[in-house]
C-alpha cells in the first residue's frame, strides 16, 4: 500500500489514481504542482471539469508534459465520459477499439462510439462508420454509408473520403468515379490529407479522369505537406521515375526516407533496392541490407523476398540459404524464389565454364605460340596470337574477377555479356581477325622484299628471307 500524495488515503501500488480524490499515482509532483499548467488543470479535473478530465487524458495519451500513459488516459476519459462529454465518449472507443491501455473489445468500442454519435459527436459517427467498413465487430457496408453520410452532414472530412472510398472500390455501391472524385474533393477542401492522396493517385492512374502526372505531382505534395506517409511515398515514385517533376534521385530518397520514418514498408525497399544497384547513391549492399530488413519488418513482400536474396547470394551479409528461405517463405514466392535460385546458380556454373575455356584459351595459344616460333611456322604463330587474345579478352571485357562477376550475374538475372553465344561470337571476330592481321603483315613484307628488289619466296620460306632482308639493310 502506499499514500495519497493529496489527500493521504491508502491506495494500492499498482493503482493508477487514488480511488478517494482521483489524484494519479504516477505523475511528477513538480509536474503537477499548483501552480504549473498541468497542476490547474489537475485541479479542475479533481473537481469534476469533464474538460479538463478530457485534457488530462489527452496529455497522458500524447505524452505531452507527462510520460505517455495509456492506463492513466483511459482512467480519465471515463471520469470525462461519464460526466456526459462526448468527446471522452469516443477516445474510449478509440482505447477499445485499438487497445490502447485496456483489452481490445469491439463490442465496448460500438458501444461508447454509439453513446457519442447520439450526442451529435461527428468523430464517433465517423468510427462507428469504419468499424462497420472494416469489419471491425461486424461488416456492413449499408450501415457503415449511413454513418459516413451523417457524419459528412456535419462536416467530417474523414467521412467524405471514406465515402469517396466506397465509389472507387465499388464497396457496398456502384462503382462511381465522378462520385469518388466528387467526395475526395470535398473532404480535400476541408483539409484531408487522405482524400489529397486519393485524388493524386486518380490523376495518376488516370482512373476516371485523364491521366495528368503534373496534377497528380500537386495533390501528392500538398497530401505529404498534411503529413500523409502514402503521398511521400509516391512523391518518391515521381521524383525517381521524372513523372510530373523533373527526374531527382536526391529527392525521390528523401521522400522515401520521410515515408519510411512512417513505416512505409514499400519506401523501405525501394532505398534498399537503390542501394543495392548504385542508383543515385553510391553501391552499399549493407546498406540496402538495412533497408531490406526495415521494409520486411514493416510488412512489404518485396522487401522479404530481397532480403531474402541478400541472404542467399551473401550481399552484405554472410551467405546463409536457412535465412534465405525463411525470408523467401515469408514473401509468399517462395516458388519463384526458388526458380529464380536455380536459374541463376546455372548462371554461374556457365560463368565458371567460360572462365576454365578462357584459361585453356590463354594456355593452348601461349604454348602454340612459343612453339611457331621456335620452328618459323607462320599459320601457327597467328593461331596461338588469335587464341592467347581470346582468352585475355574475355578476362578484360568482364574487368572483374569471377567471383564478382557470378555475383553480379546471380543479383541482376543472366547479364547477356555472360552467355555462351557472345562468347562464341568473340571467338569468330577473333578467327576472322587473325587472316586479317595476316593479310597485313603480308603486305608489308611483300613492300619490304620489293625494296630490296628480292623475288618473293615460297610461302612457308617467306619468314626466313624477310629476316635476311632486315638484316642485310641494317648492316
Amino acid at each position: 500500500m502506499i499514500q495519497c500524495t493529496n489527500c493521504g488515503a491508502q491506495m494500492e501500488e499498482s493503482a493508477n489514481f487514488c480511488p478517494k480524490c482521483g489524484a494519479s499515482s504516477n505523475v511528477n509532483s513538480a509536474e503537477f504542482s499548483s501552480t504549473s499548467e498541468l497542476g490547474l488543470i489537475r485541479k479542475r479535473a479533481l473537481e469534476g471539469d469533464s474538460e479538463a478530465q478530457l485534457e488530462l487524458g489527452l496529455r497522458f495519451v500524447n505524452g505531452e508534459g507527462v510520460a505517455q500513459d495509456f492506463s492513466e488516459a483511459f482512467s480519465w476519459y471515463i471520469k470525462s465520459a461519464e460526466l456526459g462529454n462526448s468527446m471522452a465518449m469516443n477516445y474510449v472507443g478509440d482505447m477499445y477499439c485499438n487497445a490502447l491501455g485496456e483489452k481490445q473489445d469491439f463490442t465496448e468500442a460500438k458501444k461508447w462510439y454509439r453513446k457519442a454519435a447520439d450526442l451529435g459527436n461527428s468523430e464517433a459517427m465517423c468510427s462507428l462508420g469504419a468499424m462497420h467498413y472494416q469489419g471491425l465487430g461486424v461488416k456492413d457496408y449499408n450501415e457503415a454509408l449511413l454513418w459516413f453520410k451523417k457524419a459528412s452532414e456535419l462536416g467530417n472530412a474523414m467521412a467524405m473520403c471514406f465515402i469517396g472510398e466506397m465509389y472507387l472500390n465499388a464497396s457496398g455501391v456502384e462503382q462511381n468515379y465522378d462520385e469518388a472524385l466528387s467526395w475526395f474533393k470535398k473532404s480535400a477542401e476541408h483539409g484531408n490529407a487522405m482524400a489529397m492522396y486519393y485524388l493524386g493517385n486518380m490523376l495518376y492512374e488516370g482512373t476516371g479522369v485523364v491521366q495528368d502526372y503534373n496534377q497528380a505531382a500537386e495533390w501528392f505534395k500538398k497530401s505529404a505537406e498534411a503529413d500523409n506517409a502514402f503521398a511521400k511515398a509516391m512523391l518518391g515514385d515521381m521524383y525517381y521515375e521524372g513523372k510530373g517533376v523533373h527526374q531527382d534521385y536526391d529527392k525521390a530518397l528523401s521522400f522515401y526516407k520521410k515515408a519510411a520514418e512512417q513505416e512505409i514498408g514499400p519506401a523501405c525497399n525501394t532505398i534498399g533496392y537503390m542501394y543495392e544497384n548504385g542508383i543515385g547513391v553510391q553501391q552499399d549492399y549493407a546498406e540496402a541490407l538495412k533497408w531490406f530488413r526495415k521494409g520486411a519488418e514493416f510488412g512489404d513482400s518485396y522487401a522479404k523476398y530481397n532480403l531474402g536474396e541478400m541472404y542467399c547470394y551473401g550481399m552484405g551479409v554472410p551467405q546463409n540459404q536457412i535465412e534465405a528461405d525463411k525470408w523467401f517463405k515469408e514473401s509468399g514466392n517462395l516458388e519463384a524464389a526458388q526458380k529464380s535460385y536455380d536459374t541463376e546458380k546455372k548462371a554461374g556454373n556457365r560463368l565458371r565454364t567460360l572462365f576454365f575455356l578462357e584459361v585453356i584459351c590463354f594456355v593452348a595459344g601461349l604454348i602454340t605460340f612459343l612453339i611457331t616460333i621456335s620452328v618459323d611456322g607462320e599459320i601457327g604463330l597467328y593461331v596461338g596470337w588469335g587464341l592467347m587474345c581470346l582468352g585475355a579478352w574475355n578476362f578484360i571485357f568482364r574487368k572483374k574477377t569471377l567471383d564478382e562477376t557470378i555475383s553480379d550475374a546471380a543479383s541482376d538475372a543472366v547479364h547477356p555479356e555472360y552467355s555462351l553465344g557472345n562468347w562464341f561470337l568473340r571467338i569468330l571476330f577473333t578467327i576472322l581477325l587473325a587472316p586479317i592481321v595476316s593479310l597485313v603483315n603480308l603486305i608489308k613484307d611483300m613492300i619490304a622484299v620489293i625494296k630490296t628488289n628480292k623475288k618473293l619466296a615460297p610461302f612457308k620460306n617467306r619468314i626466313a628471307i624477310i629476316r635476311a632482308t632486315l638484316e642485310e639493310n641494317k648492316a
